[in-house]
C-alpha cells in the first residue's frame, strides 16, 4: 500500500514520502532494531490493538511530515502499513482502524501460511514414514 498511498499524494509530499520510503528501506536493511536507529520523536508506538489473546503494536516513523506505520511480524518481518502526510501524530479513530485492519490482514495470512507448512511436513513425514515401512 506505501506506493498506492504515495500515488495519491501531491507533490511535493508524493517527492518526501519517496525519500522517507526510501530512507526506511535503507535503515531495514541494516537489521538493527528501529528503536535503535531513531530517536523516540521520530520512531515509537502509534497504536496498539489486541488479537488472538495478544497486544499488538503498530509504530509510526516520522520523516519530516510524513509518517510511516510499520508493523512487525515473527521472524523479523517488518511490514510498512501505510505512508501518510501529516501535520500532527494523532490518529483518528478511522485512522487506527484502518491501520488495524491492514495489520490483522497481515497476521491471518502470515497464520495461514503456517498452518499450511504444518500441514505439508506432516504428509511429508507421513510419506517418508511409508517409505522407510514405519507407520
Amino acid at each position: 500500500m506505501p506506493l498506492a498511498d504515495i500515488k495519491g499524494m501531491q507533490n511535493p509530499d508524493a517527492k518526501a514520502a519517496n525519500l522517507a520510503l526510501i530512507n526506511i528501506l535503507h535503515r531495514a536493511h541494516i537489521g538493527k532494531p528501529f528503536h535503535a536507529l531513531y530517536d523516540e520523536k521520530k520512531y515509537h508506538e502509534a497504536h496498539s490493538f489486541k488479537w488472538n489473546n495478544n497486544t499488538e503494536k503498530i509504530f509510526r516513523v516520522r520523516q519530516g511530515d510524513i509518517r510511516a506505520y510499520v508493523f512487525y511480524l515473527p521472524n523479523r518481518v517488518m511490514l510498512i502499513l501505510k505512508l501518510s502526510a501529516k501535520r500532527k501524530d494523532k490518529l483518528s479513530q478511522a485512522e487506527k482502524n484502518e491501520l488495524e485492519s491492514l495489520a490483522i490482514i497481515a497476521l491471518e495470512l502470515q497464520e495461514q501460511n503456517q498452518n499450511q507448512n504444518e500441514s505439508t511436513l506432516m504428509v511429508k513425514n507421513r510419506e517418508q514414514q511409508k517409505l522407510t515401512g514405519r507407520s
